[in-house]
This record gives structure tokens, sequence and C-alpha cells, in this order.
């Protein structure tokens, strides 16, 4: 896990997990939070792909929240109904615009 707090169990044990550290869940063995290494994580195929896809799916959040906030009240947009998932038809995809006007990604 990279940031926050997860409590993890399997079976009977029991293990509260912190940012920077991972547990190994097997059967035969008990959970025990280790260290890993962000930075190989960082450089990783998986999480460069996931940081393009937070930059995409951001643009599509402001897009979305201009056609539905600003222009909502116009004869173009269909409306604000508060915070949720709104569709985004130049993206193609739903994308989520937050009530409290704050986006916010792990990856800035």
């Amino acid at each position: 896990m990279f940031d926050g707090k997860a409590e993890v169990e399997n079976g009977t044990h029991h293990e509260t997990v912190k940012g920077g550290r991972e547990v190994a869940l097997a059967e035969d063995s008990p959970l025990k939070a280790q260290k890993f290494d962000k930075k190989s994580y960082e450089e990783g195929d998986l999480y460069r792909w996931s940081g393009l896809r937070s930059s995409y799916l951001a643009e599509a959040n402001v897009d979305a929240a201009r056609i539905y906030v600003a222009n909502g009240w116009g004869p173009w947009g269909p409306g604000w109904w508060g915070a949720g998932w709104y569709w985004s038809p130049w993206f193609s995809a739903y994308t989520f615009i937050p009530g409290d006007g704050i986006f916010y990604s792990p990856f800035g």
C-alpha cells in the first residue's frame, strides 16, 4: 500500500498495514507487514499507465463539470443534480464529479 491504512484478516490472524508496507497472504503463514520499495513500483508499467489514465480522467472530470454545472441551466446542458457519475460524450465514458469542487488524484 502506498499511503493510508488497511485492516487485513486471514482466518483468525489480524494485521494493521500502514503506508509503505505490504502483507503476503498465504494459508500456512502468519500475517506480517513488511516494507516494500515504492520507487520500484513507481517505475513500473502499471503505475505509469495508472498515472496517464488518471490524467485522462481528470480532464474528463473538468470537461463534464463544465457541461453539467456551467451550462446546466442553459439550452445545451442536461443540468446539475449534485455529486455523482455523469456521462462525458467526448470521452465516451462516465466520470465522477465531486460536489465540493475539489478534484483529487494521487498523481497530482
